[in-house]
């Protein structure tokens, strides 16, 4: 039902997009939805504090200019995959040195890294955790070609497209996997 109910939401949003009508709210709706069930159908708890992280990170993203805060977060999330998926290697956080140069690129660049760390562990454990972060990594991009303004902003739904079946599918893997395993 969960899927149903955030392509619907989907769906709704990218109706809004296209007529130029804000749709933030339903797009955090759709993470919302997220964390909710996973937590009521109770699974791992780190699955569940990824998806509470998330959402409080898209609200920063959606609804703020504090794009570091949120990015901050999504490291986060990541390393609560990286739990999930039970290996540890934090040197990404080596890049910290350069957050004077430029906050935003290199918290963008730690992401970028354990996002790749995660799609290369995540492949021999489950294909939908995989699919999930290949989306996100779809997501990442598109969102980095439009702040580097390589590509217009009218693409912005497209980041969403990524986005909510990168949420499915993350939350299918943790329905089809036994706890012990992720």
């Amino acid at each position: 039902m969960i899927y149903i109910i955030n392509i619907f939401l989907g769906c709704i949003f990218v109706y809004f997009d296209l007529h130029g009508y804000n749709s933030n709210f339903i797009k955090w709706l759709i993470s919302f939805n997220s964390f909710i069930y996973l937590f009521l159908i109770k699974v791992n708890v780190y699955a569940v504090l990824a998806t509470a992280i998330t959402f409080i990170a898209d609200y920063f993203l959606l609804f703020t200019n504090h794009y570091l805060t949120g990015i901050s977060l999504f490291i986060m999330v990541q390393l609560t995959y990286m739990h999930l998926l039970k290996y540890h290697i934090y040197f990404p956080f080596l890049f910290l040195i350069f957050i004077f140069i430029n906050p935003l690129i290199t918290l963008a660049f730690i992401y970028l890294c354990f996002s790749l760390l995660n799609l290369f562990h995540s492949f021999k454990i489950s294909k939908s955790f995989f699919s999930a972060i290949i989306l996100l990594l779809c997501c990442d991009i598109t969102i980095a070609l439009t702040h580097l303004q390589l590509i217009d902003s009218a693409y912005n739904p497209i980041i969403w497209l990524f986005y909510i079946p990168s949420q499915l599918c993350f939350i299918y893997s943790q329905k089809i996997l036994p706890k012990s395993i992720l």
